[in-house]
């Protein structure tokens, strides 16, 4: 897939778009969760039932897969959905690149309010998941973020330990826990690894994720002169603990509604936003502007504060809201202009 901006095109549905199944209450309802073909399906993974087992065919909650890896590897529909029971999972999983599997696939996470499947690294150099082809949804986790590596790679192109047919563009990643450490130096939250466009990341909640080249949300490498992230969508997520926010050289980025918060145990940000792009220690010279309002920032709002507008294209930077508690008595508590 190329040049994906959103992750759902327009297509014909019937109501419903699928059977309902057993186990998932509502799920024949008409709703945007279970988008997709006549033939695509839902699978479950309950790695605490009894019954689990990777052998098991994975279309009935009583008889569960127990891996989540298992479970990818029977996707082959868009819009195929895998429901993942409360328990612990500790996988490297990778998808289906953009050429060999499905797009438009959700892993999601299931149980009552507040309780999360927990998704833990298997070593320190290994993404907890690691997306290969477009549209694919991850809902609902905690993920434990690892020592040197990105809880969740969104990959597109050769760069890195991505291939050539590895486009994750129009990716979502949405109501997510990342738990990681003040002196885990290398570990990243999401990584937007050689540039997926449309990338969405809404509702998540990053804490600790600090060392000191720790990071939340990056790009870590492109694949070429001028290909850096387009129209990132970064929305309605907490930041706290953490050495670096948002690092990513995007081109026309939306960053809204997000709290980016001083640490409350002696972890304090470098950087809360940085998109000046590839400028000096990386291959690229050129990043779009973006549009970052209705955010609330902490710290001082200025370069030397940890915000960096692009320098090459403009910004838009109001209506930003920088917290009275540490904002000085004469400041303006709005933002109207870029950081300087």
């Amino acid at each position: 897939m190329s040049g994906r901006l959103f992750p759902f095109p327009p297509v014909l549905y019937n109501y419903p778009f699928h059977p309902g199944q057993l186990g998932v209450p509502g799920s024949a309802d008409f709703n945007l969760e279970r988008v997709g073909e006549t033939e695509a399906k839902a699978l479950y993974v309950d790695a605490s039932h009894t019954a689990a087992n990777d052998n098991n065919d994975g279309l009935n909650p009583d008889r569960p897969l127990k891996t989540i890896q298992a479970a990818v590897n029977k996707v082959t529909a868009r819009g195929d959905i895998i429901y993942v029971a409360p328990a612990f999972y500790t996988e490297a999983v990778v998808t289906p690149n953009d050429t060999t599997g499905p797009e438009d696939v959700a892993i999601v996470g299931t149980g009552p309010t507040d309780v999360f499947p927990v998704w833990l690294p298997v070593v320190a150099t290994s993404p907890c998941l690691f997306v290969r082809a477009a549209g694919w949804k991850v809902s609902n986790f905690l993920f434990s973020v690892p020592r040197s590596q990105a809880a969740i790679v969104l990959a597109t192109g050769a760069v890195g330990i991505s291939s050539a047919d590895d486009d994750a563009s129009g990716a979502i990643v949405q109501h997510c826990i990342f738990d990681g450490s003040s002196t885990l130096a290398g570990s990243i939250g999401i990584d937007l690894l050689g540039a997926p466009e449309g990338v969405r990341i809404e509702d998540n909640y990053f804490s600790c994720i600090g060392g000191t080249t720790g990071t939340a949300i990056a790009c870590t490498a492109i694949t070429a002169l001028g290909k850096e992230p387009a129209s990132p969508i970064i929305k309605d997520n907490v930041f706290v603990n953490g050495t670096v926010f948002i690092d990513i050289p995007a081109k026309d980025a939306i960053i809204t509604g997000n709290v980016l918060m001083m640490s409350a145990n002696g972890i304090s940000p470098t950087t809360y936003i940085d998109l000046r792009g590839y400028t000096n220690d990386k291959t690229c010279t050129y990043s779009g502007g973006g549009v970052i309002y209705m955010n609330v920032f902490d710290g001082t709002y200025s370069n030397a504060g940890g915000y960096y507008a692009n320098t090459t294209h403009s910004n838009f930077w109001s209506g930003n809201l920088i917290r009275p508690a540490v904002a000085a008595a004469t400041t303006q508590p709005w933002t109207s202009i870029p950081p300087a």
